[in-house]
């Protein structure tokens, strides 16, 4: 029987690509982004951010 050998790097590499595809999605619809510029604005501008969503009290709105 032929096994097949992964190295310690592409294992890492491997789960480190898997994981961010199972966490990506989940992380952008917590964050209520629709487009690639509402994230860039998230990230310069969280509380802006908050406000143009409508959240006025951003700190009461933290999920976990």
């Amino acid at each position: 029987m032929d096994k097949i050998r992964f190295s310690r790097k592409s294992f890492l590499n491997s789960s480190l690509l898997a994981s961010s595809l199972v966490i990506i999605p989940n992380f952008l619809n917590i964050l209520g982004a629709d487009s690639i510029e509402e994230i860039n604005f998230a990230k310069q501008d969280p509380i802006g951010f908050a406000k143009y969503k409508g959240i006025e009290n951003p700190i009461h709105q933290i999920k976990f």
